[in-house]
């Protein structure tokens, strides 16, 4: 039976379930009223999920008791809580998952908030896309406690006509019950948002349409008209529309504006074609998490509970960019220039910290992506773990134990998305990727890597700043360790990047190169602890743990650049310090240079130093080859995550940003050499 053809019954399966229980158990939380912990009910998991089958499936099962608290709000005041115990938090976490494909698709492009592939990115870049469209004029709009005042009876009239489950509607029901005077969605419910949207859906059909376009995060909202009379009228029709709901403005917060004079929404200042950072919205706290999307494994930069990633929307867009405070509003460029130009003289300096790619990571066992609908679809045993917006995605990882359907992966080629099969040692089996439009480019790629001076500058550069980031990142490391050897080692290399000058073929500046590396990498090796080390690096097979986790974090940082390579449409088989090759991707390794100091040796000794990772999460196989837990490749991808989702400077442009940023940055600089015969300068770490 489909999951949707009875939710009910598929409800009371302990697959569902559990598929709740791990939503519960990502989020952790505290007790509800009858003070279970989430520990404690973890403890005698199947005990528990049995009892609450039975229950839930005979008609027994009555909601415990609310937990009721309070946290403050950024704004002032209080935002009222009323928590659920943890069985019923599983219960209902367990029908989201059921319901939300059901209601989904039904819901209006105007709301934003709780969604799938949805959030405060998206949000501002709608109304962004309004403003140039015309729409200036704004009703600010509030309504009077939302979550205190939906009545249920008009609700579950609603949502009872939408399912046509009554067991489904009753269970609900009897979830809302606890509220007072048949009124209010309980903050702290993860059944709660969902049905916010459902109802407030009612407004966004409504009020959409005849010259007014509405910008809706869950209760929170915008109107946009194209004349002040427009807004007005507009204003009167919101009243009409929340009135038929039983609900009614907040006179005193809902306000008639428009861009010039500006205003705040979801944390941001909009003034004119501006975007200014302002307060942070709580909710965008979700969007902004690391986290996994269930219990674990498929792993993407973004929403817990809905898998939501935050970025710019259009999955075409390059490069990926947002416009910065006070900078020259963004227009269509050609692909290779940023849009995130420098601000005007005088002007303050420019920050990106936006995500630059956004990765879908499936490595749990037993995962497999498939579609529902437009969506792609995250499923394990049955169920759907989480739901991403195609759009919202820029390449997917595949470990060695999860699939893919066809027409998943057909939905990637058409949307343009990265698609790599990766080993349980991390290297790439095999990628998918649509055809290479840029054949002028290419072309211009190639004469560069044909003409030797301009070939070897261009070599030079990436070795150099291979040579001066790996002294750059020892010197950091010995700060507090003060090991004379590091030190002096840390000199030597930087004297052998001089001979880089006189090296007159790309095989002369590998040797420079080679030649630094042999004194770096056992230097390298006395800054691991807890037993880790190097003396020499080994990569095909990796010799040592430390060796593996080398070798993974670089095949995640490889496939990342490869990914930026292809939607700049530059080549990744034709490099310059590591030549032309079929079936590989040498550019990618030439761009990688610079990085790989702070992004995967200086990662690597971040994650063992810090016992992210540790010894007994490797082992050695019967025919000699070592394999990492896959436990371990989990927490080292949510790690590198978050590892490059730091900031760091972007003295291009004189601001912050994150360092896939950075890299882009990198590859725009050697596409205006290639175009234009600028020098090219590639990152080089301070110190």
């Amino acid at each position: 039976m489909e999951l949707h053809s009875n939710i009910f019954e598929n409800l009371c399966t302990p697959a569902a379930l559990l598929a709740g229980w791990a939503r519960v158990l990502a989020n952790v939380g505290g007790p509800g009223g009858d003070r279970v912990t989430v520990h404690s009910f973890g403890h005698n998991l199947d005990g528990e999920i049995a009892r609450l089958r039975a229950d839930l499936a005979s008609g027994a099962y009555r909601p415990g008791p609310l937990r009721r608290t309070a946290i403050p709000k950024r704004s002032g005041g209080s935002r009222p809580l009323a928590i659920p115990c943890v069985r019923d938090r599983v219960a209902q976490s367990a029908l989201r998952l059921l319901l939300e494909p059901r209601l989904e698709p039904t819901f209006s492009d105007a709301s934003f908030g709780y969604r799938p592939g949805r959030g405060v990115t998206e949000a501002v870049a709608r109304v962004q896309e309004l403003y140039r469209e015309g729409y200036r004029h704004v009703v600010d709009a509030d309504i009077e406690r939302f979550f205190e005042h939906v009545p249920h009876g008009p609700l579950l009239v609603r949502l009872g006509e939408a399912i046509q489950e009554p067991p489904v509607v009753r269970l609900i029901g009897r979830w809302l019950s606890a509220e007072p005077e048949a009124r209010g969605l309980p903050q702290g419910s993860p059944i709660s948002p969902l049905l916010s949207n459902f109802y407030l859906d009612h407004l966004d059909d409504r009020l959409t349409g005849r010259g007014v376009r509405l910008v809706r995060f869950a209760d929170d909202f915008l109107v946009l008209c194209r004349s002040p009379d427009g807004a007005g009228a507009a204003l009167e029709r919101v009243r009409d529309i929340l009135g038929e709901l039983g609900l009614r403005l907040n006179l005193d917060k809902t306000r008639l504006i428009d861009f010039d004079r500006g205003f705040q929404f979801l944390g941001r200042k909009f003034v004119k074609s501006f975007v200014l950072a302002g307060t942070v919205l709580e909710e965008e706290e979700e969007d902004e998490a690391m986290s996994i999307a269930g219990p674990s494994g498929a792993w993407s930069a973004g929403n817990p509970m809905d898998a939501a990633l935050p970025a710019p929307a259009d999955a075409n867009a390059a490069p990926r960019l947002t416009p910065a405070p006070n900078a020259t509003p963004p227009q269509t460029l050609d692909a290779g220039t940023p849009e995130n130009a420098p601000a005007a003289e005088g002007a303050p300096a420019t920050h990106d910290l936006a995500p630059v790619l956004r990765p879908l990571y499936l490595l749990t066992p037993g995962r497999r992506l498939s579609l529902r609908g437009e969506a792609f679809a995250v499923m394990e045993d049955g169920q759907t773990v989480a739901l991403l917006a195609p759009r919202r995605l820029d390449r997917i990882e595949i470990g060695p134990d999860a699939e893919a359907d066809g027409n998943a992966l057909r939905q990637a080629l058409a949307y343009g998305i990265h698609v790599a099969y990766v080993s349980g040692s991390g290297r790439t089996l095999g990628t998918l990727a649509p055809p290479p439009d840029h054949g002028a480019r290419h072309l211009a790629q190639a004469g560069t890597r044909l003409d030797p001076r301009r070939g070897l500058a261009i070599a030079r550069a990436f070795a150099g700043a291979r040579i001066r980031n790996q002294r750059a990142l020892l010197n950091r490391l010995n700060r507090r360790r003060k090991h004379s050897a590091v030190a002096e080692t840390a000199s030597k290399i930087g004297r052998i990047a001089l001979k880089l000058g006189i090296a007159l073929r790309e095989d002369a500046v590998r040797g420079v190169e080679g030649e630094a590396a042999a004194l770096y990498w056992p230097a390298l090796g006395q800054m691991f602890e807890h037993g880790f080390g190097l003396t020499r690096r080994e990569r095909q097979p990796p010799a040592s743990p430390t060796d593996l986790i080398l070798n993974y974090a670089a095949g995640l940082l490889a496939r990342d650049v490869e990914t930026l390579l292809l939607r700049h449409g530059l080549h990744p088989g034709i490099g310059f310090l590591h030549g032309a090759r079929d079936l590989e991707a040498p550019l990618a390794w030439d761009i990688m240079e610079p990085f790989r100091a702070p992004l995967v040796e200086g990662f690597a000794v971040y994650l063992v130093n810090n016992r992210v990772l540790r010894a007994a999460e490797f082992d050695r196989r019967e025919d000699g080859s070592l394999v990492m837990a896959p436990d371990a490749r989990l927490s080292l991808t949510r790690a590198y995550e978050g590892w490059l989702a730091r900031p760091v400077r972007n003295h291009r442009l004189g601001s912050d940003t994150v360092w896939r940023g950075l890299i882009e940055h990198d590859i725009l600089a050697l596409i205006r050499t290639i175009q234009e015969d600028e020098p090219f300068e590639p990152y080089v770490m301070d110190y």
